[in-house]
């Protein structure tokens, strides 16, 4: 195994701006043996590396160093193997830390976050008509400035209603818009704002399979699977941006493992959407869930770490293994945080695997009194009647 990293700063470009060709300073050739990054849904997503600086170029402390070492710089990180460049991570630097392990030693260490850093920043005011969520995306995102070359956005499923709102953050109307389409809101590890609607998931095929069992293609070198309540959803409360609440229950589940709440608030979606979303999420979280929490393979062993430098978050993964005792484990999941721990000679990938809905259905239970927002659904049925569009 035989890779390179490259990591670049444009560091006289504001966040705002598009930095050109010319635009990026490569520091690759300060980059010591760390560097980790972590990729899960928006915001939140971060790199780390560390960067030699016995010179101080790269000290905020130091006056006379040449660069613009400020926060909100764009900065971008990237993996070369087989002479193919994979992009790792692309955000904006949030610190530049000095660090002195050693007395003769000087490190500066770079932390940098998605591109929800600028946006968290931005409020504005919005007066948008009722429009599908992804056309409302695309209009958030125009207000913010964002370039065009940056975006990759499903067509959306679910009609918003039009939002007249002073100063509304941009970060937060994104992510009330992809509530609104029970989809997925995060960014690319080339930068790029991903959103996807509430059906991307349907109809998925695994991308990897790894373990030890049947047709497992890479060896797994941990894994822990964990079954518990965390992600239990027995009480889905559904607001309205207009203060009317819609509930989905499911009594079995609360007698039998308690109260499990999970709020949604602020959507501007019609009553029936507002229904349908709160039974789907019970639906999926009323039972306690099978996931699979640090999946770590190594990208050390042979023909791993292509494969592993594509992965990307919402693809399906599977794990078989053969443990103790006999029989054979198998789960499918969609990849919900990655991280790769890079030095000079290990590359390690851990992957959060979360359970897999995609084989629908998308669910329903509508009358004319939950329609006109007066209802409260308790008791619901889960399986009672489906309707799959």
């Amino acid at each position: 195994m035989s890779f390179t990293l490259t990591f670049e700063v444009a560091f006289d470009v504001n966040p705002g701006d598009e930095p050109g060709v010319g635009d990026w300073t490569d520091l690759s050739a300060r980059l010591r043996d760390v560097a980790s990054v972590t990729l899960g849904w928006a915001p939140g997503s971060s790199a780390t590396v560390q960067l030699d600086n016995q010179d101080r170029d790269l000290d905020p402390t130091n006056g006379a160093a040449p660069y613009n070492l400020v926060p909100m710089r764009h900065a971008r990180l990237t993996a070369t193997f087989d002479s193919i460049d994979y992009p790792l991570f692309r955000g904006y630097v949030e610190t530049w830390v000095p660090v002195w392990p050693e007395w003769n030693e000087s490190v500066v260490e770079v932390v940098v976050r998605d591109g929800g850093m600028w946006l968290a920043r931005i409020d504005t005011d919005l007066d948008l008509a009722g429009q599908l969520t992804s056309a409302r995306v695309t209009a958030i995102l125009d207000a913010a400035g964002w370039p065009s070359g940056l975006r990759d956005i499903d067509v959306g499923i679910v009609r918003v209603d039009g939002i007249d709102q002073a100063n509304a953050n941009l970060l937060r109307s994104l992510e009330d818009t992809a509530d609104a389409e029970d989809g997925e809101l995060f960014f690319s590890t080339s930068g790029e704002v991903v959103f996807r609607s509430r059906h991307a998931r349907f109809g998925s095929s695994s991308v990897l399979t790894v373990g030890t069992q049947g047709s497992a293609t890479y060896p797994v070198d941990a894994v822990r699977p964990v079954y518990d309540m965390t992600q239990m959803v027995n009480l889905a409360r559904v607001a309205l941006d207009n203060g009317t609440v819609f509930e989905a229950i499911d009594s079995v589940s609360r007698t039998s493992y308690g109260p499990a709440d999970l709020p949604v608030r602020d959507l501007p979606i019609a009553p029936h959407e507002a229904v349908t979303l709160a039974q789907w999420i019970v639906y999926r979280f009323a039972l306690p869930t099978l996931r699979l929490d640090g999946l770590r393979m190594l990208g050390n062993e042979p023909g791993v770490l292509d494969d592993l430098l594509t992965l990307e978050r919402g693809q399906l993964v599977t794990f078989e293994h053969t443990p103790p005792g006999g029989g054979t484990s198998t789960f499918t999941g969609h990849v919900a945080r990655l991280v790769h721990r890079i030095s000079a000679h290990r590359w390690e990938t851990t992957l959060a695997l979360e359970p897999y809905f995609g084989a629908g259905p998308w669910m329903e239970w509508y009358s004319d009194a939950a329609g006109s927002g007066d209802a409260w659904l308790s008791d619901v049925a889960i399986s009672g009647a489906v309707w799959a569009p």
